[in-house]
């Protein structure tokens, strides 16, 4: 991966062999950089930054037990955002307590990054507990 800019160029930014997380391990790890951030964010009141970083502490924490049950590594077809897809593989394989929980985190999408409004704080709050509910399920499976 290389970046070439106006602040120079990069190449391989991670300083990683394997930049892009595939194994369970690493997408429970995302997960929780990603709810630190959200929490940072949230205290700063930037609802938004937050919101868009919290729905990437749902959508990593189902890849870890996606890549779990599938082998180890996150196959092609489930290296997406769409969370609806995420949410179905994973109902396959969690209790139905667990069900429930991560039936009710909210709708998401990545194209938040795009959105210029910014969220009612009660909304994110909400979303963000939704999603370490939904990283705490995912994790006693992987």
């Amino acid at each position: 991966m290389s970046y070439h800019g106006a602040f120079g160029n990069f190449h391989n930014m991670s300083g990683l062999s394997e930049p892009l997380a595939k194994t369970p391990t690493q997408f429970l790890f995302l997960a929780q950089r990603r709810l630190q951030e959200a929490v940072v964010l949230l205290k700063a009141r930037e609802w938004a930054g937050s919101l868009y970083l919290a729905g990437y502490v749902v959508e990593c924490a189902m890849k870890a037990l996606v890549a779990k049950k599938k082998g180890g590594r996150l196959p092609a077809e489930y290296q997406t955002h769409d969370l609806v897809k995420l949410r179905n593989e994973v109902l396959m394989y969690v209790t139905d307590e667990h069900a429930v929980i991560m039936q009710s985190i909210p709708e998401w999408s990545h194209l938040l990054r795009y959105n210029c409004s910014r969220p009612p704080a009660a909304m994110v709050v909400k979303f963000i507990e939704c999603a370490k509910e939904g990283l705490r399920c995912m994790q006693t499976y992987t």
